[in-house]
């Protein structure tokens, strides 16, 4: 899949917002790629992939989010199941912000479920957020039906 990625960003409303080049002409969008490692990412076939890079600052939990929102209202509906997991709840907080900044931008009508730290889209997609601090907990995810999972 081939990307517009982000050519300038704009303060408007006191938020920062990207501008893609889209049929030739500089428009406002809800969220697009950085041009490298973003973009990169993206757009690679492979079914794992590595993407490193020091806290903070590089994008990677946006392209994860983003990864995931690629698939959404692509025809598999609520079979698009997508599993975010950390070690700890805590470690979640910062993908789920990042979550909360770009999915309602992109899916307006998109809810989330605090106490179950579930996006559910239009289409019936949705995306959880999970911890998983161990091997002990093997068990609570063994057998899910998932279409995405991320780490």
């Amino acid at each position: 899949m081939s990307w517009n990625t982000v050519r300038e960003f704009r303060v408007e409303g006191g938020q920062l917002v990207p501008y893609c080049m889209v049929n030739g002409v500089l428009r406002a969008v809800g969220w697009a790629p950085l041009p490298g490692s973003q973009a990169a990412f993206l757009a690679m076939v492979e079914f794992v992939g590595l993407f490193q890079g020091p806290r903070g600052g590089c994008g990677k939990s946006e392209a994860l989010v983003a990864d995931f929102l690629q698939d959404v209202g692509n025809g598999m509906g609520a079979e698009h199941k997508g599993l975010m997991i950390r070690r700890t709840y805590p470690e979640l907080e910062d993908v789920k912000s990042v979550s909360a900044k770009i999915i309602p931008r992109v899916f307006p009508a998109a809810t989330y479920n605090e106490t179950t730290s579930t996006w559910t889209f239009p289409d019936g997609a949705t995306l959880k957020f999970r911890p998983f601090l161990d091997a002990s907990e093997w068990d609570r995810f063994h057998g899910r039906n998932v279409t995405w999972i991320w780490n």
